[in-house]
């Protein structure tokens, strides 16, 4: 069968590409931000603490029982720490970007990993389900899950599918989540640009506008959605 991994190839360079982008970056402009627009709520420095943190979650948390149930899980931070703070690492220990950007790099490393060992048809036969109640949130208290959920699917065309009988259950399959966090990472990486470009900073790399970046709405562009 066809290795998994080749249905993800951004996955192989958006380490690099992160890396890229922040590369040179002083305290100031890693912590720029601007509390008064939704996207630029976190600075460049939590949208990579987040990207950290979201990568061991779903590989090892949320799907761990999945790719790991033969395997000894990695642990590269301690979680209880992270549960501190909205989906990113413990900020007390992971501050600097030299400290961050490892996480970054060994997390994505972890679902290349997992990649690795799975075919195609792995990636159909892997499934979960999630039920998610109207009222829950994410972390922050105020960002409904649910309707996330509903927008991400649109994107979708294989492996997120809400049940017709029951809105508060969400069928996954591996498919789903790989793909889910390649575009979630191109979406914050997106938005790292758009915090340089507010402090007058020039891009560096290239982002393919794929996924969740066709839409306007998970640009951070809710006007137009």
């Amino acid at each position: 069968m066809a290795s998994a991994t080749a249905r993800y190839p951004e996955l192989a360079h958006l380490y690099n590409w992160l890396r890229e982008e922040v590369e040179g970056l002083t305290d100031e402009q890693l912590d720029w931000d601007d509390q008064g627009q939704e996207w630029s709520k976190w600075s460049i420095r939590r949208q990579l603490s987040h990207i950290a943190y979201a990568y061991y979650f779903q590989m090892v948390l949320a799907w761990g029982k999945h790719f790991f149930k033969d395997r000894q899980k990695p642990q590269p931070f301690d979680p209880a720490g992270a549960a501190k703070y909205d989906r990113r690492l413990d900020e007390e220990v992971y501050w600097d970007l030299k400290d961050i950007l490892p996480q970054v790099e060994n997390s994505i490393n972890i679902a290349r990993e997992v990649l690795s060992r799975l075919d195609e048809a792995d990636l159909s036969s892997i499934t979960m389900d999630r039920r998610i109640p109207p009222d829950a949130t994410f972390a922050n208290g105020y960002e409904r899950i649910g309707p996330y959920m509903e927008r991400a699917a649109r994107c979708h065309a294989v492996g997120l599918e809400q049940d017709p009988r029951d809105p508060t259950l969400w069928h996954m399959q591996a498919v789903y989540i790989f793909q889910h966090m390649v575009w979630e990472t191109l979406v914050h990486l997106n938005t790292i640009q758009r915090l340089k470009r507010a402090q007058g900073l020039p891009a560096r790399v290239r982002v393919p506008k794929v996924g969740y970046l066709q839409d306007p709405w998970f640009r951070g562009e809710p006007a137009s959605a």
